[in-house]
């Protein structure tokens, strides 16, 4: 998880780690994650990878069972034009583990090393329910401008659950999001998870 939101833990090292512990990337869990051809025409990825889940925070009971079961993290960031977009698929072990991430979530997320911006206000806000899947995450930020925008930007970051698997979801740029045109990635990630069971 990524944002320009500051994070205590896990560590960027814990990270790392955890990616180390990867050796490859694991094609069939980016399968379950939307991609270009899920969007209209024009985005692109920029990055993706996968790391085994719970790695990072090896303290906690969920993290524990989900290395365990050998769980898999599939992270994937893409861009369009001044639009940004990265989605993420947390596996677990147990539904019920899901509701045990959630409440540390905010503090889970990693400072963005690349983040050209900085946050001036942040609320919670639960996202919109979604066929298939259940509302368990929501944060608004507003954040200075980039050197090349220089107004204020949006950025929204829900989180749905599915089964045992916490589907997250941040974007950000102009044209600003809103949770309404959010809601078909939503929905696609979410028919990814069925197609691709």
């Amino acid at each position: 998880m990524s944002s320009a939101t500051p994070a205590r833990s896990p560590s960027r090292l814990r990270l790392l780690a955890a990616q180390l512990r990867s050796p490859r990337v694991d094609r069939s869990e980016l399968a379950r994650l939307i991609g270009p051809d899920d969007l209209s025409a024009g985005w692109v990825v920029v990055d993706e990878r996968t790391w085994r889940t719970g790695h990072q925070t090896p303290h906690e009971a969920w993290a524990r069972r989900a290395v365990a079961a050998g769980c898999v993290t599939a992270w994937r960031s893409l861009r369009h034009d001044d639009r940004w977009l990265w989605v993420e698929r947390v596996a677990l072990a147990l539904p019920s583990d899901v509701d045990l991430v959630v409440p540390e979530l905010q503090e889970r997320l990693l400072p963005n090393p690349r983040a050209q911006v900085r946050i001036i206000e942040a609320s919670a806000e639960l996202p919109p329910p979604v066929p298939g899947a259940r509302p368990v995450w929501g944060l608004r930020q507003l954040t200075t401008g980039t050197p090349t925008s220089g107004a204020p930007a949006l950025t929204l970051l829900q989180g749905y659950a599915v089964d045992r698997h916490l589907l997250l979801v941040c974007a950000s740029g102009h044209p600003e999001w809103t949770s309404e045109s959010l809601t078909p990635v939503v929905k696609a990630l979410v028919a990814r998870q069925v197609a691709v069971a």
